[in-house]
């Protein structure tokens, strides 16, 4: 995307990091968003963009749902990967008894 560079070429951005906002988030904030000042923004607009944005997810969800070809795709891992999916389960499981049989003795 256009709109992405490195996040440390931001003071706006900076600023998030050091009051503490995820990294993870900050990282994902696009040029134009930062740019119109959000942190400036009155209540009212917070709440209509937090609306519009949730909208947009709810919409892009939607239509990855309505994705036939995606669908497909996601059958066809959940069946390739179940055996070793299942597997990982049965071990975790005998692991977390283990330990429920030691923290039962105190150890």
């Amino acid at each position: 995307m256009d709109d992405m560079k490195d996040i440390t070429d931001n003071s706006f951005v900076n600023s998030l990091l050091a009051a503490g906002f995820p990294k993870k988030w900050a990282k994902l904030l696009p040029e134009v968003f930062i740019s119109d000042s959000p942190d400036g923004w009155d209540i009212e607009k917070i709440k209509n963009k937090l609306y519009e944005y949730q909208s947009a997810i709810d919409i892009t969800e939607g239509e990855m749902d309505a994705n036939v070809e995606l669908a497909t795709y996601k059958e066809k891992v959940k069946e390739l990967t179940s055996p070793y999916k299942e597997t990982i389960q049965v071990h975790r499981a005998m692991i977390k008894y283990l330990l429920f049989v030691g923290y039962s003795r105190g150890k």
